[in-house]
């Protein structure tokens, strides 16, 4: 219940900032251009990068002990500011490489800024570390919805509105870094004294540099995609294509970074547990599957709708790329479970030898994919997040000596609610594009097909449709119905009384 209450509270921040996102970059569309969006892609690749886990993996280290004590924290402070500013300083004496690297000569002067932005983040990796360790959820979901209010909705709208290009959204990312930095030292008011201690600091990185690596290799991987349509197709058609992932990765997001902030700790307590652990697993991937995949679906249907409505009229080539990636955006959240699963057992090693796997599998599909342009890029990415996943779930399984079998049948018995809503929806929407109907008419009566088809399908099936988790699921929702909503006793109501609780109740 603890799991389920953080993962709310994240969800509804990460909910409340994708919506405020989406406002955000559909007015900063308007005022920018998709090269100016490219200008600062390109520079970001390389600070995602070198954004390391937490300084070397101190801060997930610090969360995955056990036992913490004064010096763990104080070392672990000293060792996140000697890497920020090692990161900090090394990556504006490489800017200029990095520009020529990616035949972007604009984006050397954005790092020349942007560098600010990963001293910030490593900075403040001890202080955010133990705000997650505490479990404090509501914190951590205010405070991102509060920086990124002060970053892009004040900063970066604010200059875009007075023409500073591509600049606008590199002071964004700056304002947005530091005020999420203030805002983690003032909450969790660290310790004023530093220290080092060579045996505390081999405790901290003998776990945190190998997850610190996986992290590296992950974000070269996301990166690729990116670096290889910059430096071939130039930073117009880079633009294109990070605000096709954007657009719904986004919210896909949302839930994998709500799951993996909240399951890691919480895995962390019980990581010794094997059944406990393989029934979150089965869980998870029941909920993904269920409640994702219907949502990625339904926006590569939509997606000439939500690229019209979220950027305008100049950014209609990035819908065709939405379409394409909408696969890989599924596989590449649902991965995210099996990471935080490994990390939460403490096997990081396995985590950097998956992730090096998957720099293989991604390298070679992009590369095989670029022959035939910036779509080829995006088929091949989906294409390399579908087998990545497949290698999760086998080093999970295998971990936790849990079966195949099991997972499928969960699996399968989500699969009504999971695609039959989706494939009414996609009729619906070929025929109303048929008939001639407006964009907006279209729009919205897809969207309501599906979700009326979803709820209906639940609320006739629940226990085909949920599978063996279904009671669980069902009465978790429950406790989390506000009383405040319009006929939400009749909703506690469906809950109490459907097969899946009194299932649960026989059991």
């Amino acid at each position: 219940m603890r799991a389920t209450r953080g993962i709310s509270q994240i969800l509804l921040g990460s909910t409340v900032q994708t919506l405020l996102r989406f406002g955000v970059i559909g007015i900063l569309a308007r005022h920018l251009t998709p090269a100016d969006f490219g200008v600062v892609a390109a520079a970001m690749i390389i600070v995602s990068i070198v954004d390391l886990e937490g300084a070397l993996g101190v801060a997930p280290a610090l969360i995955q002990r056990k036992e913490l004590e004064p010096r763990h924290i104080e070392t672990g402070q000293s060792l996140a500011l000697a890497v920020a500013a090692l990161l900090g300083g090394s990556l504006y004496l490489a800017s200029d490489f990095v520009a020529d690297l990616l035949s972007i000569p604009q984006s050397a002067s954005a790092l020349h800024v942007l560098c600010l932005v990963v001293f910030l983040r490593t900075a403040v990796s001890v202080p955010e570390a133990m705000i997650y360790r505490t479990l404090q959820f509501r914190k951590l979901a205010a405070t991102q919805v509060a920086s990124y209010c002060i970053g892009y909705a004040i900063v970066g709208v604010g200059l875009a509105m007075m023409s500073f290009g591509y600049w606008s959204l590199v002071y964004a990312e700056v304002a947005q870094a530091l005020a999420l930095s203030l805002l983690y030292v003032w909450q969790s008011r660290p310790s004023p004294r530093l220290g080092f201690d060579r045996l505390t600091a081999r405790e901290l990185l003998g776990f945190g540099l190998s997850l610190s690596a996986a992290k590296v290799m992950r974000q070269v991987i996301f990166s690729i995609d990116q670096a290889v349509v910059a430096r071939l197709f130039g930073p117009t058609q880079l633009g294109l294509y990070v605000r096709a992932q954007s657009t719904t990765f986004r919210p896909i997001n949302a839930l994998g970074g709500a799951l993996e902030s909240v399951i890691f700790p919480m895995m962390s307590t019980i990581q010794h547990d094997t059944e406990r652990v393989n029934t979150v697993f089965a869980r998870g991937m029941s909920a993904y599957f269920a409640f994702i995949s219907p949502v990625v679906a339904t926006s590569a249907i939509l997606s000439n709708e939500i690229i019209y409505i979220l950027l305008g009229s100049g950014w209609t080539e990035a819908a065709l790329l939405m379409q394409l990636l909408a696969a890989g955006f599924f596989c590449r959240t649902a991965n995210r479970l099996c990471a935080t699963i490994l990390k939460a057992r403490g096997r990081a090693l396995w985590l950097l030898l998956l992730q090096i796997e998957h720099v293989v599998i991604v390298s070679t599909c992009i590369l095989a994919g670029a022959q035939f342009g910036v779509r080829g890029v995006a088929v091949g990415m989906s294409a390399s997040q579908f087998l990545h996943l497949l290698s999760g779930i086998i080093l999970v399984l295998w971990e936790t000596k849990g079966g195949w079998r099991p997972l499928c049948r969960t699996l399968l018995g989500t699969a009504p609610i999971a695609v039959g809503p989706v494939l009414l929806g996609l009729a619906g929407h070929v025929a109303l594009v048929a008939l001639g109907a407006p964009w907006f008419v279209a729009f919205t009566l897809t969207c309501a097909i599906v979700i009326l088809s979803w709820l209906t399908t639940i609320m006739l099936i629940p226990v085909q449709t949920l599978g063996e988790h279904g009671p669980w699921l069902l009465q978790s929702l429950s406790k989390f119905v506000p009383s405040r909503l319009p006929k939400s006793a009749i909703l506690r109501a469906w809950i109490a009384r459907s097969p899946t609780a009194e299932m649960q109740g026989q059991s």
